[in-house]
């Protein structure tokens, strides 16, 4: 099979990511890596490859065609698994996958941003959040505490599988 893993950052992949593509990679499967700002592969001395699709959603047209470009990677590699890694970030190239291609999504929480915040942009990040867990075929969240903040705004009660500390 042929997985991508989508990430917010390089450096952050490399410690929370690779570790479990490298195994997937191990397993006999075909693993992509897409951060921003990535570094060639001989840099990485890894079988992962390492793409550079999506930019930040902070700029928004980098960003659309970042999109364009994953779709267009998921199809032409034939990419069966698509692995989200932010929330934010994920938000719209997730709906743009589950709309243009028949790969599996799977939302991986790191983090809940909608905590911690007040009024329109708690409510914003709840959106996103409500979001990325109806258009994944799959959520897994890195710890309860995490997986409880899920469930508040889990409406239509999908499973949300929680890995205990040291799993992946």
């Amino acid at each position: 099979m042929n997985f991508i893993h989508i990430a917010p950052d390089l450096k952050w992949a490399k410690i929370f990511i690779l570790p479990l593509a490298e195994k997937q990679s191990n397993e006999g499967n075909k693993v992509y890596l897409s951060a921003p700002s990535n570094a060639s592969n001989d840099e990485n001395n890894t079988p992962v490859e390492t793409l550079n699709l999506i930019g930040k959603l902070k700029n928004p047209k980098s960003h659309f065609f970042g999109i364009c470009r994953l779709i267009h990677t998921i199809k032409t590699k034939s990419i069966s698994r698509v692995y989200f890694h932010t929330s934010i970030d994920s938000f719209l190239p997730m709906i743009f996958i589950r709309l243009f291609t028949n790969s599996e999504v799977v939302y991986v929480n790191h983090g809940v941003p909608y905590d911690g915040y007040n009024n329109l942009l708690r409510i914003a990040f709840k959106i996103i959040e409500l979001s990325n867990i109806v258009c994944s075929h799959r959520v897994i969240s890195i710890t309860k505490s995490m997986t409880s903040l899920l469930q508040k705004v889990n409406f239509f009660h999908k499973s949300i599988d929680t890995l205990e500390p040291g799993t992946i």
